[in-house]
């Protein structure tokens, strides 16, 4: 009865240190953290820049178009930039709200559907060119063109406009 207890006390104190082997943090060096932070600082860095500089483009791009067709660019009014803080506020608000309604499981199994519909839909849109040179030509291909507008009228405001085929079809259907 002795033996079995020291052996049961050795396996234990051997699968404690396996256990604590397993777990535990790999130190880390001067050069990773290097390397981390410094890759960190580039990506956040690298995408401001481009940004800057291809909107001064776009905006110069659009003063050359406003001056030859009279079309004015779209611009930010005070009124936009005042409104943003309390729109921001008010999804900040409404992501808390249901974050407090409802469990994990459903916003993971939303979340989860959500990211697998944009999925399809950007592979179907990349892969539809390569996928309709496959297609034959007997294929009996049609046009779609889905509008959707708000308002009547002088007010109405169009808020989707979206034209597809057949053959765009049938790549989110294999998609």
């Amino acid at each position: 009865m002795a033996d079995s207890v020291t052996v049961d006390a050795a396996a234990n104190a051997t699968l404690n240190e396996t256990f604590g082997n397993a777990t535990a943090r790999i130190p880390a060096t001067i050069e990773g953290m290097s390397v981390a932070y410094l890759s960190l600082f580039v990506m956040a860095i690298l995408p401001i820049f481009i940004g800057a500089f291809r909107s001064v483009k776009h905006h110069q791009e659009q003063k050359v178009q406003f001056e030859d067709s009279g079309e004015k660019p779209e611009t930010m009014t005070t009124k936009d930039a005042a409104m943003f803080p309390i729109i921001a506020s008010g999804t900040l608000l409404g992501i808390y709200i249901v974050f407090k309604l409802f469990s994990k499981e459903h916003i993971n199994l939303l979340l989860a559907f959500y990211f697998f519909f944009l999925g399809v839909l950007a592979l179907a849109h990349i892969a539809g060119p390569i996928f309709s040179k496959f297609i034959p030509a007997s294929f009996p291909n049609m046009d779609y063109h889905l509008i959707f507008n708000q308002g009547k009228g002088e007010n109405k405001e169009e808020i989707l406009n979206y034209e597809f085929d057949r053959k765009d079809l049938l790549c989110l259907g294999v998609s």
